[in-house]
């Protein structure tokens, strides 16, 4: 099993859990951080523009630090609280994750839609408690891993 991670909106959550992460959103989710992004204009030219635009692809990382930062920039860009996402991908998966050309240490992305039964949020166990205030029972920990940093959507989407 690998994890990797996906900084988003706290505002994204219900979407999310309904219909996973979408590749249809890149460029096109208000709170992403590549919204509305001109490669080229960024990049100084049509071809370096080209050599870092993505297809419609989802942005992961392997490194819970570069979550963070993402994490950060959200929140800070937007003025929204912003959270992590795990997400759990067996070996055997057949969703395909690429390294990203933009970023080739620890940062990936996928074509594909990542379904909500493959992503958890992520919470530090000192942090949970600003994200629910209902009792956790045995059936609202993600059974998938031991780690209990990780919580099921079905209590954090208030």
């Amino acid at each position: 099993m690998k994890n990797y991670y996906h900084a988003t909106a706290k505002l994204n959550l219900r979407s999310i859990r309904k219909f996973g992460l979408l590749t249809s959103q890149r460029q096109k989710n208000r709170y992403g951080l590549d919204y509305a992004l001109d490669y080229e204009e960024t990049y100084g030219s049509v071809e370096e523009g080209e050599r870092y635009k993505k297809p419609l692809s989802i942005h992961i990382t392997d490194s819970l630090k570069m979550a963070k930062e993402y994490q950060q920039m959200i929140s800070e860009f937007y003025g929204v609280e912003a959270v992590i996402l795990r997400i759990r991908l067996k070996s055997d998966s057949a969703i395909e994750i690429f390294q990203d050309p933009e970023e080739p240490r620890h940062s990936y992305y996928c074509e594909e839609v990542i379904p909500p039964t493959n992503i958890s949020l992520y919470l530090p166990d000192h942090e949970a408690s600003l994200f629910s205030t209902k009792k956790r029972h045995a059936h609202d920990v993600d059974k998938t891993s031991q780690d209990k940093s990780s919580l099921d959507f079905s209590i954090n989407l208030s």
